[in-house]
Formats: structure tokens, C-alpha cells, sequence
């Protein structure tokens, strides 16, 4: 069963998962390396929107292996 982990606004802030600036230390900076707009916003949605589903974490983490 998947649940949406819910995670909020100042927890984003105090782990700096998004950060303030372009020059930061970000989380977001620290794993993107997308080409397009697209593919910064589905990154984005990934950081924003975290799963606790096990089987789906192992799965996409396969496929981020893979590529």
C-alpha cells in the first residue's frame, strides 16, 4: 500500500532540501543534473513529495542505478 509521506514546509527548510539561492548547498543542488525544465520539475515533485513505500523506493533506486 502507498502512502504519501507528509512532510512540511519548515522541515524542508531546517534539512535545506530546496535551500535559498542557485549558490547553495541544497539537497536539490546537490542531485541536480537535469537538462530540461521537465526534468527539474519532476525532480522537484520527487523531493517535495516523498514516498515511505519500500518496494517503490528500491524500484526507482534501480532504475537510477541502471541509467
Amino acid at each position: 500500500m502507498k502512502r504519501k509521506f507528509e512532510i512540511d514546509k519548515q522541515t524542508l527548510k531546517d534539512l535545506n532540501v530546496f535551500g535559498n539561492s542557485q549558490n547553495d548547498k541544497s539537497l536539490f543542488c546537490l542531485f541536480d543534473a537535469t537538462l530540461c525544465a521537465g526534468g527539474k520539475n519532476k525532480l522537484s515533485s520527487f523531493f517535495s513529495n516523498p514516498c515511505d513505500d519500500l518496494d517503490f523506493l528500491n524500484d526507482r533506486k534501480d532504475a537510477i542505478q541502471y541509467l
